[in-house]
């Protein structure tokens, strides 16, 4: 994101936090020029106050977003999520389509089965049904 970078290495909590606040007003944060010396000032106010305000800024600017990539991912089992590489999956051998252990109701023992014995093929539900 184009967000107002801090200056030194210190005051990275404070902008997390101005960041926070700032997008429960309702601003974006990439709008935003925050005034860094008076930021820890105003930190303790707002604990002192158990209530945040909005961290004071030099101005507003206007900053246009662009989509810089879209990457589509594929899905997969009847779950439709991503693949994600802790993830335990078989494929059909007919439909070719992963699927969970768990969304295959696969037992831990049937799931080593094939995972094992390539010569052993899974039929996913929808394939059997058909």
């Amino acid at each position: 994101m184009a967000v107002e970078r801090q200056s030194g290495s210190d005051d990275c909590g404070l902008f997390a936090l101005a960041y926070a606040v700032t997008l429960l007003t309702g601003f974006d944060p990439v709008n935003v020029v925050y005034e860094q010396p008076r930021m820890r000032e105003h930190l303790i106010q707002c604990l002192e106050a158990s209530h945040f305000e909005q961290f004071g800024s030099k101005c507003q600017r206007t900053v246009r977003r662009s989509i810089v990539c879209c990457l589509p991912l594929p899905l997969y089992c009847v779950c439709r999520t991503t693949y994600v590489r802790s993830d335990l999956m078989v494929r059909c051998g007919k439909c070719k389509q992963w699927w969970h252990k768990s969304c295959g109701d696969l037992s831990d023992d049937e799931f080593t089965l094939y995972v094992e014995d390539k010569s052993r093929q899974y039929l996913c539900k929808q394939c059997i049904n058909k």
